[in-house]
């Protein structure tokens, strides 16, 4: 009984002293709390430690750091994962004024302290039982307060975790929205860009349209420009070919008048003797009828006046047939012999004689002089014009001439410029013949061309057979000659095809051939002008066709 009873007084006196130790250990560290203040509701405990473990663990979070919320009046672990630990809850709703010191400030407190301290813990010994209970009391409440800091911890991280969720949601939307207003005025730019680009495009367009129809009408200006142009000078050529046909008209008219009365107005004998006889002045006057041309007309007439040529009739006639005249000096030969004809009344006949044997003569030539054939031919048909010679004798020796000239000439056409130009200057008075160009001035511009009057339409008419037979054979000359040349290309083109070159020799003789088909070719359109024919089809190869 006396042992059980010792023991349960050493139980009591241990469990004091442990009791006793850790309220000692509780001034040390938390001396402020122990000083109850006015107006405190009750004591608050604020110790954890129960232990050593857990001394050491207030120690380091002392050292790690506390720091206090000003809004909510909260002690936080400024380590988070030391904050996590459980034990450390209780130290959430404790206030700034509890705040325990560091472990220097425990260790340095001064002797008076700690003597207060050792006569708290003899205070406290003799009502430890009270003690026991308001710590009992300060525990419930401890833990109430710390459920109430827990709950508000929660409720403000709640809100804090709502805050930061609108926050972030909040940001979401700005950016959201920022970003719609990016694309949005991205849009603008690129529909603003779009626009002026159309605007632009429309712009160019509008422009060049312009610019089109105003070269369009300076197109159509310029070709109703040209056509005015070329229409006025068909015209002024067609009033400059009236003009010319009536002036050679009338001149020849006059003239065979003179001529057909000459043996009426012819001078008597004493007029001669008036005259110059020397022999000097005569036979350089003749001399001078070998070389005549255009220009020397008045002067050549000047000096024929002043002269007696009647011993010189016979040089004079010789110096005129045989004169290597140009198409252009014919008109002031034909004058001369009409002054000769006016005067001299065997100067006609001898004229004509000399004539028939120079072309007699011709026809033993084996290569005719084409330029000469052709000025002869026109001399004597303007002498026949002007009434020099009769139309029997001179339309007999002009189509005796012109038949050996197509006779010979049928099938190499060698002498159709001499025919051309027979056409040309004579065709109108000799054949009767109205050129397609007259016909169209005359249509066209209301011209009235001089008739055909000179020589009746009935000694005409064998004219016109013989030059359109003329045509038909050069028709079909010229046929031939483009088929010929149409050959010759296409065994050119087999060559250049197969060898991929030609020789020399076969490119001259295309060259050569193709210059003569040309001059023919344009010779034909000529002559068809002048007698008003239509020119023959040539018919092109299909192998040209296929290649153009």
């Amino acid at each position: 009984m006396e042992t059980t009873l010792i023991l349960v007084i050493l139980s009591l006196v241990f469990f004091h002293l442990s009791i006793s130790d850790a309220l000692h250990w509780r001034r040390v560290l938390y001396p402020s709390a122990y000083r109850v203040k006015r107006g405190t509701p009750a004591l608050l405990n604020p110790s954890v430690q129960k232990s050593v473990e857990d001394a050491n663990l207030l120690y380091e979070v002392v050292w790690s750091g506390l720091y206090v919320e000003a809004e909510n009046n909260m002690l936080r672990v400024a380590d988070e994962e030391l904050a996590s630990l459980r034990k450390l809850q209780p130290l959430e709703p404790h206030e700034r004024s509890t705040r325990p010191c560091s472990g220097g400030e425990a260790l340095s407190m001064p002797a008076e302290r700690k003597k207060s301290v050792n006569t708290d813990d003899k205070e406290t010994g003799s009502f430890s039982n009270k003690e026991r209970e308001k710590d009992r009391d300060g525990d419930r409440r401890a833990t109430f307060s710390r459920d109430k800091g827990r709950d508000e911890s929660k409720m403000s991280g709640k809100k804090e975790g709502s805050k930061s969720a609108d926050e972030k949601k909040r940001r979401l939307e700005e950016e959201k929205r920022r970003k719609e207003e990016k694309e949005r005025k991205k849009r603008e730019e690129e529909k603003q860009k779009a626009e002026e680009e159309q605007k632009r495009k429309e712009e160019e367009e509008r422009k060049q349209q312009e610019e089109q129809e105003k070269k369009l009408l300076e197109e159509e200006a310029k070709r109703q420009k040209e056509e005015e142009a070329a229409q006025l000078k068909e015209k002024e050529e067609a009033q400059q070919l009236h003009q010319e046909a009536w002036e050679r008209h009338q001149t020849r008219k006059e003239l065979r008048v003179r001529n057909q009365h000459a043996q009426e107005n012819r001078p008597e004998e004493a007029f001669f003797s008036r005259l110059d006889s020397s022999l000097k002045k005569n036979t350089a006057f003749v001399k001078k009828l070998r070389t005549l041309t255009e220009q020397q007309r008045s002067s050549l007439s000047h000096d024929f006046d002043s002269l007696n040529l009647s011993k010189y009739i016979g040089e004079a006639v010789s110096s005129l047939v045989e004169a290597k005249l140009k198409i252009s000096d014919v008109g002031c030969a034909v004058h001369l012999c009409s002054l000769f004809h006016q005067r001299y009344s065997d100067f006609a006949p001898q004229l004509l004689a000399t004539w028939k044997r120079h072309f007699e003569a011709r026809k033993e030539e084996k290569t005719p002089n084409v330029s000469k054939l052709r000025t002869d031919l026109r001399f004597i048909a303007e002498l026949t014009i002007v009434g020099l010679f009769t139309d029997k004798e001179g339309l007999s020796l002009i189509y005796e001439q012109l038949k050996n000239i197509i006779g010979v000439d049928r099938e190499t056409h060698t002498h159709v410029s001499v025919v051309i130009s027979f056409c040309k200057h004579c065709g109108d008075d000799i054949a009767g013949l109205v050129t397609r160009r007259v016909k169209s001035a005359a249509e066209k511009f209301g011209l009235v061309f001089p008739p055909s009057e000179i020589i009746n339409a009935e000694k005409q008419q064998p004219f016109q057979n013989l030059l359109r037979e003329y045509f038909t054979s050069l028709t079909k000359h010229l046929k031939k000659d483009h088929r010929e040349l149409q050959n010759i290309e296409r065994q050119n083109r087999r060559i250049l095809h197969s060898k991929g070159e030609l020789s020399e020799d076969r490119h001259k003789q295309y060259e050569e051939f193709a210059t003569c088909y040309q001059k023919l070719l344009a010779n034909t359109q000529s002559l068809a002008d002048l007698l008003d024919e239509n020119m023959p089809e040539l018919p092109q190869d299909k192998t040209v066709q296929e290649d153009q």
